[in-house]
């Protein structure tokens, strides 16, 4: 996506047709990927350059999500603008920018959402997950975020299912799959209006973020939320993130940068009887020697 919008500032609107969309488009999606980088990785780089901190990934990725914003909104691109300023505040959490964060989230309009389209052929542009947990049973729903409640009550956006079939050789188990994405062909959010909303409920928190969350349950019929305890509206908060955005990957993000409690807790065995050893508290994936040999600035040409 750099790559694209390098090639796509040296061209002219003469020279390629809706130059000012790819160009806008091209930055978003490395926005993205800049995010989903920092925020499953201790560290990384860029074209070969040094070793960047999440912190300093998350920086780039703003810089993108900004450009990208710039050319959206001078050229009325709705849809890009809002995912821009979704993803733009998403960052902005992590880097510790409430103020710039909020301004994003607020700005994001009512109902937006922005879909990937997965397709059942090719093998390599499925929905990777309903792929995974009811078709190939490579991994399931591990069993401390099944079916989880919400104000005591069922919460069908966490809704799960023993599919009956053992996993594909890794555990004797069975696997249990989720249902929010029900085909290869499930389209799969990128970005959406509920998300701008609980980042803003987590900066303001109190009355807002009650509201919030309570505007979130209503369409499933959940019990309300109340209270007037910030400890309280903040733990509910993570908890309304956990299940509104369930299987949009940002819990791991979340458990990082709250500190959130491990499941399994570090120290419980893992698989027992088939691989052995005990869980560890790394909540990030450290970069791969096979990184950091080929990239001659971090090991310096030898």
């Amino acid at each position: 996506a750099d790559n694209l919008a390098g090639l796509l500032e040296t061209w002219t609107d003469a020279e390629v047709d809706d130059r000012q969309e790819r160009l806008a488009r091209a930055y978003l999606l490395a926005g993205f990927n800049l995010y989903m980088l920092g925020a499953a990785h201790c560290s990384g780089a860029l074209d070969e350059g040094p070793e960047l901190t999440t912190t300093q990934i998350f920086t780039e990725a703003e810089s993108r999500f900004t450009s990208a914003l710039g050319i959206a909104q001078s050229q009325g691109l709705t849809e890009t603008e809002n995912a821009a300023l979704v993803g733009r505040a998403r960052v902005r959490l992590f880097l510790g920018n409430t103020a710039g964060a909020l301004t994003d989230a607020q700005g994001v309009d009512a109902g937006f959402a922005m879909y990937i389209y997965p397709s059942d052929t090719p093998d390599r542009l499925r929905n990777q997950l309903y792929d995974a947990d009811q078709f190939t049973f490579t991994f399931g729903v591990p069993e401390w975020t099944r079916n989880l409640t919400t104000g005591g009550a069922p919460d069908p956006r966490t809704a799960t299912f023993d599919t009956g079939e053992t996993g594909s050789g890794w555990a004797p188990t069975t696997v249990w799959a989720q249902t929010k994405y029900t085909a290869q062909s499930s389209p799969m959010p990128i970005a959406r209006y509920e998300e701008a909303q609980l980042i803003i409920a987590e900066i303001q928190g109190g009355q807002t973020a009650v509201d919030i969350i309570n505007a979130l349950r209503a369409p499933h019929s959940l019990p309300v939320f109340a209270s007037t305890n910030e400890t309280e509206i903040q733990n509910e908060v993570m908890l309304e993130r956990q299940r509104e955005l369930w299987f949009e990957g940002h819990r791991a993000n979340d458990v990082r940068r709250k500190s959130l409690p491990l499941f399994p807790a570090a120290g419980e065995p893992y698989q027992v009887g088939i691989k052995g050893g005990t869980y560890g508290d790394q909540t990030c994936i450290p970069m791969p020697i096979i990184e950091s040999y080929n990239n001659e600035t971090i090991r310096g040409g030898n």
